[in-house]
């Protein structure tokens, strides 16, 4: 999800920007794990893949008003729901360590050529 202030990144600081959407694949379902134990997570991870997507693929998914409150917060915020089926096809994969980052249509891989080995 991106909150509708996130949006305006490239805007605001006048620098490109974009989205990372991060697929993980783990040996035990998620609901097993014990989150205070991050070290545990990291043994656990089998593949991870991160792709880096154009600033304005975000444009497509409309803004949803999320309001509400708990026993500890309340919020109002405008926020999009990104889909994991829309990405872009992937134009450049790098292998680094711990797994791969995927650039996508439209992301200039100039800005990642450090990356590559």
């Amino acid at each position: 999800m991106a909150l509708e202030y996130q949006i305006k990144y490239p805007e605001t600081y006048q620098k490109p920007g974009f989205w990372a959407a991060g697929l993980y694949k783990l040996s035990t379902p998620i609901e097993n794990i014990d989150t205070k134990d991050l070290d545990q997570i990291e043994k656990l991870m089998i593949s991870r893949e991160l792709y880096l997507i154009n600033w304005d693929w975000i444009y497509q998914f409309p803004p949803s008003l999320s309001k509400g409150t708990n026993g500890n917060s309340e919020w109002d915020n405008m926020i999009r729901y990104p889909k994991f089926n829309r990405l872009p096809k992937t134009t450049e994969e790098i292998k680094v360590d711990g797994g791969i980052i995927r650039l996508t249509e439209g992301v200039n891989p100039d800005y990642f050529k450090h990356l590559f080995k």
